[in-house]
């Protein structure tokens, strides 16, 4: 396995989620000498764009909703 991108995802609305999944991906990337990226879907419009990873991204997902897993999916 050869992960080139560590990607945060999530919907934090107290601020929580994000702190600890930002912090989980970060510091994987670090370790894994990989790249970092960030994907919030607090606000309506980052949940319009649908995401999708390849066999070298590692996704750190937290609180996920319905909505989210469908942008997710591509659907």
């Amino acid at each position: 396995m050869n992960i080139k991108t560590v990607h945060a995802v999530y919907f934090s609305g107290t601020g929580t989620t994000e702190k600890v999944v930002t912090t989980l991906a970060k510091d994987l990337a670090e370790r894994l000498g990989a790249g970092y990226e960030a994907c919030c879907f607090n606000l309506p419009e980052a949940r319009k764009q649908a995401l999708s990873f390849g066999p070298e991204d590692l996704a750190v997902v937290g609180d996920i909703s319905i909505t989210t897993l469908k942008i997710l999916a591509g659907k």
